[in-house]
């Protein structure tokens, strides 16, 4: 009877069953960092059979969408109405497309809502997108057309002029009586994804809706982000003003500020005593990010965009993320380690006889891969540690709704693993099946990682 009672207050809500669907797979606002080929499953449901949305997930919106009511009422209430754009604005940015995908894209805005892969718009010739104007000190979006004020007029397409208008919401628009018109955005994070902003390493998929904003309403963005277990508030800029180091401000709970510039994602602290540790949560409340902007990111979304709304089911999704490559990491791929017991010398450091471990050869067969040099099999990238993480996958797959329809060419397989916390689903890919199935990952430009140097030959020493 209890468990009835409570199911009813979730379950009979009335943003409940609109929140279970797992996505439209439209490239819009947060979505624009997304994986294309999770945004090209979801628009074709009927093919990629998505998992619905958690409860868990759902009650995590709704504390989101709390978060930011409260912190646009208290806004309006310390800067005044008058001071305060619009909230939930409409603002629209442009994506080139060629003459052969403007037809396509007309052709798919014509078909039913719900019609597999319809785009959500409309062709309007000559479209002039709504732009931030400031009249008396206010900073608004001013709509070209009264149509556009709709939440329900989603993409344009400008076939004149081979545009594409992509649309985006945000929060609110704010004119601060020193620095001007900025655009600020509102959220509750997890511990992890704090942290990682804190340290000037903004998800991807963040960076991206950040940075369509920017180029949207032509103002320099913040966002607001408040931790949710703790109540830890900061305030990140994102904006191409900012260039250079991430710089962190923290004002501690006795009113004295520390500032640390952030390399590798470690704070060096730039105190006068030069010693001074990264202050621990207890101390302080509130803080400040400044965080380069990366200009390559808005090619990508433009791009992305372009490529999830003109897909065709019958070729392969584009598939931005996967898992790790299967080289080991231990050997990197050289089947063999540097010996333990000689360090690499290949003799005893007092008698300078032959290693008893190698035999001399300075080197042992890494026993993590059999000495083959790549492991058997993978797992999906999970949610990181917040704390040891220090380069994270940015989409972990194993949360996506279509993983098993995207990966089912290599043979995806779910196990369960035991872990301090008891057990846990993991979703795992053989090498060999991965062969097989020859899938591309096309990884983002702007989230490459330099490739480690290889092991020129067996006898060179490696530490891994």
């Amino acid at each position: 009877m209890l468990l009835s009672g409570l199911l009813d207050l979730y379950e009979r809500s009335e943003d409940y069953a609109k929140r279970r669907h797992p996505g439209t797979g439209n490239p819009t606002g947060s979505a624009l960092g997304k994986c294309a080929a999770q945004m090209q499953l979801l628009r074709f449901p009927a093919l990629s059979n998505p998992e619905p949305m958690s409860a868990r997930a759902i009650m995590g919106f709704e504390e989101g969408d709390d978060v930011e009511q409260r912190m646009l009422a208290r806004a309006r209430k310390v800067y005044g109405e008058a001071l305060v754009g619009f909230a939930q604005a409409l603002a629209y940015w442009s994506c080139p497309v060629t003459p052969e995908q403007a037809s396509l894209i007309t052709e798919r805005m014509a078909m039913g809502y719900r019609e597999p892969g319809a785009v959500w718009g409309r062709v309007i010739r000559g479209f002039r997108p709504p732009r931030v104007r400031v009249r008396e000190g206010r900073a608004l979006i001013t709509p070209s057309y009264p149509i556009m004020v709709e939440r329900r007029t989603g993409f344009v397409l400008d076939p004149k002029a081979g545009l594409l208008w992509v649309p985006i919401f945000i929060d609110f628009t704010l004119r601060h009586p020193e620095l001007g018109p900025h655009v600020a955005e509102i959220k509750a994070v997890s511990e992890f994804e704090f942290r990682r902003a804190l340290l000037g390493e903004l998800s991807y998929q963040k960076r991206a809706q950040l940075a369509a904003i920017v180029d949207a309403t032509g103002l320099p963005a913040f966002w607001i982000c408040q931790r949710k277990n703790t109540q830890h508030v900061i305030e990140i800029s994102y904006s191409p003003s900012v260039v250079g180091k991430v710089r962190v401000r923290i004002l501690l709970n006795t009113r004295r500020e520390e500032v640390f510039f952030v390399d590798g994602g470690q704070p060096v602290s730039t105190t006068p005593d030069g010693v001074a540790l990264w202050p621990p949560d207890e101390e302080w409340t509130f803080g400040e990010v400044w965080t380069p902007y990366d200009p390559a990111i808005l090619a990508e979304c433009r791009e992305r965009v372009v490529r999830v709304l003109t897909w065709d089911p019958s070729q392969p999704p584009y598939r931005e993320y996967g898992p790790a490559p299967f080289v080991c990491e231990k050997c990197r791929g050289a089947g063999k380690v540097v010996c333990k017991q000689c360090k690499g010398t290949g003799e005893t450091p007092k008698t300078k006889k032959p290693c008893g471990p190698c035999g001399g050869a300075k080197m042992l067969p890494c026993e993590p891969c059999g000495a083959l040099g790549q492991v058997a099999e993978r797992t999906l990238p999970p949610m990181p540690c917040s704390y040891c993480a220090v380069k994270v996958p940015p989409m972990p797959c194993s949360y996506c709704a279509v993983k098993e329809k995207c990966f089912e060419p290599a043979g995806l397989e779910k196990r369960f693993v035991v872990s301090r916390y008891g057990q846990k689903p993991a979703w795992v890919i053989g090498r060999e099946a991965w062969g097989k199935a020859a899938l591309t990952i096309h990884t983002p430009p702007s989230l490459r990682l330099p490739e480690p140097e290889p092991v020129e030959d067996a006898v060179q020493p490696s530490m891994f």
